[in-house]
């Protein structure tokens, strides 16, 4: 049986599944960050302040999910950050996930360090 990304429900699922699936090289490459990962820890630290206020059994007719970003309006509140060397992962890394933001309704930033031509993604 494939698993599918729609099993994965946080985080931390996905990065067990990923140190499973790549080699240690690439997986270090993947999950780390660059100096002495500063802004890893400062981001992970600032998710932890942010709480969700679950409410079960509220019927929304239509949830909104879009949001306006830098005066662009976005269906999904989620920008994909740059990647560099996004081929490493997969060969048409930058392509497929450039593709997969516009599929969402969302934004994606290309990396100065793409493999792939800005005129191809």
């Amino acid at each position: 049986m494939k698993r599918t990304a729609a099993k994965l429900h946080n985080v931390g699922g996905a990065r067990s599944r990923a140190i499973r699936a790549l080699p240690r090289v690439l997986f270090d490459f993947v999950d780390g960050g660059s100096d002495d990962e500063i802004t890893i820890r400062e981001n992970r630290r600032a998710y932890q302040d942010v709480a969700f206020r679950p409410r079960a059994a509220v019927y929304i007719a239509e949830p909104q999910y879009s949001a306006t970003v830098l005066g662009a309006k976005l269906s999904l509140p989620v920008i994909l950050a740059p990647i560099g060397a996004l081929r490493l992962v997969h060969p048409d890394g930058d392509r497929v996930a450039f593709r997969a933001a516009g599929d969402f309704g969302t934004a994606a930033v290309m990396s100065t360090a793409s493999g792939t031509p800005l005129e191809d993604v």
